[in-house]
């Protein structure tokens, strides 16, 4: 059939605004299956259409298979290509996307391809670090090249290649980088470039731009004020926060602990957080110091976690508090340090009702069980690893262990606490039935999703149903986030203990029907095991 309906872009729109990624992936299949066998190619219309919606929802391995078919189908539009190989640098691919922008395509926009061939050497440096080769060095006068030469031609619409003439000349200056003849004053670009992007109705790019030449030009209130408008704007995607944060941490390395970046990074964070496709990752540098930087969403599931569903407004404070919460949650871990899953630390007292302070460690007991019976790692075996420290504690005794099929949780002492060490609050309140008067309750994730960093799971996250033993959730999750924290949407108190998820989980409702979904054990039932069972000898 024809080109003529737009019912799968409109699809794809739909699914991506509701964070429904297998949908998207189902229908990005079936895109590209068409593309093979329709005998007329997609107009480059069409195709930068879709594109653009996978750019913007930062699924870029989707983006990559469609702009691949549609290039194998004669589309050799420079739209088509820049795209692509955008994708290819986000993942790493620099030497592949240098070797794409320099194929021939056959409306080939040169300021876009030069700002590219400039943003590729922008990352060789950056990417090499301190201490590089003096090979490496090398890129950051070129990357400048690079974009001045483009904007040179053009430079009322080229403005982004102006900004990041702004970036990294102050870099080079901040690196003692001798200056080359030719180059400009970095303030001087600032000011011009603030003054070709401050229209009466900014977009999002030119607010992000406007942000940028502030923050140079020391004008730190002017700064926030268009980083808040670029954080609010309803055209701001996930890609455009995820660039202007890492532009903002990794050029300008500006830290959210110091001014100016405790006033401007924690806006778009909190904004890249409610953005189909955006996510945090709390990682640790050589310093030890942990540190966060802009995420995508996890793009395929692991054997028991899978991916679904919608959004909600994130506020600055509430987000900090999430933040906190990150200091008690551990990756646990065997000795030879291979992740297995998750683990938090609660007050014994608030499971138990003893009053007692003393800290335990939650976690599933499909991740760790005494003698490893059902479970992957033996007490002896495991370590928890705080990541905001990092601290690394043995395991010193389980009190109590059930099974999957009961609540599958285990709790333990550890020998040793990090010296930040702090309860999660627990809650049995509760949760608001999906479709209620008041709207459904919204669950939050922390944890370790494929064994990777620590990340906060945020943008995927309605409440599906719940009875006295479980609560299902359409939040993201990956393996490795086996035993993470659920926390509710208000006060971010731990409402139950994630344990596993399904495509074809059965309802709670008792309909007989199937959904997919994330499934957590409630605080309230595993309070209940614990009160019935004693302690372990």
């Amino acid at each position: 059939m024809a080109w003529d309906d737009e019912n799968s872009e409109r699809d794809l729109k739909t699914a991506l605004a509701l964070f429904d990624w297998p949908r998207a992936e189902d229908l990005c299949r079936l895109l590209i299956q068409r593309i093979r066998r329709e005998e007329a190619p997609l107009s480059t219309a069409r195709a930068l259409s879709i594109l653009g919606l996978l750019r913007g929802a930062k699924r870029f391995d989707t983006l990559a298979r469609v702009a691949d078919a549609l290039l194998q189908s004669g589309v050799r539009a420079g739209g088509v290509i820049v795209p692509y190989a955008q994708t290819l640098i986000e993942c790493g691919y620099l030497e592949a996307a240098e070797r794409l922008l320099d194929a021939p395509c056959t409306d080939a926009d040169d300021a876009e391809t030069q700002g590219l061939k400039g943003r590729i050497l922008k990352d060789r440096y950056i990417k090499a670090g301190p201490g590089a080769a003096a090979r490496y060095k090398a890129y950051l006068s070129r990357s400048i090249d690079a974009y001045l030469g483009a904007y040179r031609v053009n430079p009322a619409r080229n403005y982004w290649h102006g900004i990041n003439v702004v970036a990294l000349l102050s870099r080079a200056q901040r690196d003692g980088v001798v200056r080359a003849d030719g180059w400009p004053d970095a303030q001087d670009v600032a000011k011009q470039v603030l003054a070709s992007v401050t229209p009466a109705t900014p977009g999002p790019w030119e607010l992000a731009t406007a942000l940028e030449a502030s923050l140079v030009l020391g004008n730190l209130n002017e700064a926030e004020r268009f980083a808040r408008e670029f954080a609010a704007h309803p055209d701001t995607t996930a890609f455009q926060l995820g660039g202007t944060l890492r532009q903002l941490m990794e050029v300008y390395q500006l830290e959210e602990a110091t001014a100016p970046g405790s006033r401007l990074l924690p806006l778009l964070q909190a904004a890249l957080l409610r953005r189909p496709g955006g996510g945090l990752r709390v990682g640790t540098g050589q310093d030890g110091v942990a540190r966060i930087s802009p995420g995508p969403a996890p793009e395929n599931g692991g054997t028991l976690e899978r991916v679904f569903g919608a959004d909600r407004f994130v506020t600055l404070k509430w987000y900090r508090d999430g933040l906190e919460r990150c200091k008690s949650v551990a990756r646990i871990e065997s000795a030879s340090e291979k992740a297995v899953g998750t683990g938090w630390l609660v007050e014994c007292g608030a499971l138990t009702g003893n009053g007692s302070k003393d800290l335990v460690l939650v976690t599933n007991a499909h991740v760790m069980s005494p003698q490893g019976v059902g479970g992957l790692l033996r007490p002896e075996q495991a370590r928890a690893r705080f990541q905001t420290g990092p601290e690394l504690c043995r395991i010193d005794r389980v009190l109590w262990s059930f099974s999957a099929a009961t609540y599958d949780v285990t709790v333990a002492t550890l020998k040793a606490l990090p010296p930040d060490a702090a309860p999660l609050p627990l809650s049995d309140a509760t949760l608001t039935a999906p479709g209620g008067a008041n709207g459904a309750s919204r669950l939050y994730i922390i944890g370790y999703p494929g064994g990777g960093d620590l990340q906060l799971s945020m943008h995927d996250n309605e409440l599906l149903g719940f009875n006295e033993r479980c609560v299902h959730y359409r939040t993201p999750t990956e393996h490795g986030s086996s035993g993470s924290p659920v926390f509710d949407d208000e006060e971010w108190t731990v409402v139950a203990l994630h344990h596993s998820g399904k495509k074809n989980m059965a309802r709670l409702d008792g309909s007989g029907e199937i959904y997919e979904a994330n499934e957590g054990i409630l605080i309230r039932a595993i309070r209940q095991g614990i009160a019935s069972t004693p302690a372990l000898p």
